[in-house]
């Protein structure tokens, strides 16, 4: 149930991203067409005619009297090379200098620029925006498995019957938890425990597998180490140098496909009125 009502608010959110991005499509592209339609009108300007140097040598050389104003009117530029010969730059050269310049800093030019870049940040602020709200639905909408203290069935020589805790696994997430499965077990450990202690489990060949969905809870059954002896119940109740731990892994599935996992560590503490009482440990109790 909770699975189908958690489906709609998937959607909408979905809905509400695809708008988005489309919205931000549809400016690109007429930035983008403002832009050619700027960058052809610019193609299309007609450059003026310049007049080539040998038109104006030859101007002169017909009409000798007029060369100090052709000069005049056409002066030339003088370079000095390395090697101290004379280069002469003609018109030519100089107008299409001063196109190329004029390129760069005509108006048109400078506006088409900034727009492409202002098309670019939208484009990567958009891409921003979608990440950061697949992640925030991820984190609001995904399973959450928590292990919390569930009893202890005390252990009875006489009856040969062994301790049995039995934690409880509960999905506090929106969405349900699939193929969950867990490794455990409970056993007389030194206390406190080491601080490299190796808390792997070798896998059951045939895990059960189970499925919760949101607020909803399930009791585990982890195999107990051994019947303790006498001496070792002694020990175990007054806290001698060791005590009872149940700890495991518990690895479930999520909403989205991604594989979880939720460790657990607890020792047990009987009190004054002789009931045990689950005592959390600083080690083992990570959670992704």
């Amino acid at each position: 149930m909770s699975r189908d009502l958690s489906q709609p608010r998937l959607r909408r959110q979905a809905k509400s991203v695809r708008e988005t991005l489309s919205m931000r499509i549809i400016i690109v592209a007429v930035l983008l067409t403002v832009c050619m339609e700027a960058q052809s009108q610019e193609i299309n300007k007609e450059v003026p005619p310049v007049p080539s140097q040998t038109e104006g040598v030859d101007k002169t050389k017909r009409n000798p009297g007029n060369q100090k104003a052709a000069s005049k009117n056409q002066p030339t530029t003088i370079n000095l090379n390395v090697s101290g010969n004379l280069q002469l730059k003609s018109e030519e050269t100089k107008s299409k200098t001063d196109a190329e310049s004029s390129k760069w800093t005509d108006p048109l030019s400078v506006f088409t620029g900034l727009l492409v870049a202002v098309t670019a940040g939208l484009i990567g602020i958009g891409w921003i925006q979608w990440r950061e709200t697949r992640n925030t639905a991820k984190r609001q909408l995904r399973a959450y498995l928590a292990v919390y203290p569930g009893f202890l069935l005390e252990q009875d020589e006489r009856n040969k019957l062994i301790f049995e805790a039995r934690p409880i696994v509960k999905n506090t997430g929106q969405t349900p938890a699939y193929e969950i499965s867990f490794q455990g077990i409970t056993r007389v450990l030194p206390i406190p425990l080491p601080p490299n202690f190796n808390f792997s489990l070798v896998p059951h060949p045939n895990p059960s597998v189970a499925t919760l969905g949101s607020q909803q809870d399930n009791t585990m059954f982890p195999a107990t180490e051994k019947l303790y002896t006498t001496n070792e119940l002694i020990d175990i109740l007054l806290l001698n140098k060791v005590a009872l731990y149940t700890y495991g892994t518990v690895t479930y599935e999520d909403t989205f496909g991604e594989t979880r996992h939720t460790e657990y560590c607890y020792f047990f503490a009987w009190g004054s009125k002789g009931i045990p009482m689950w005592m959390l440990t600083n080690q083992h109790q990570k959670a992704t």
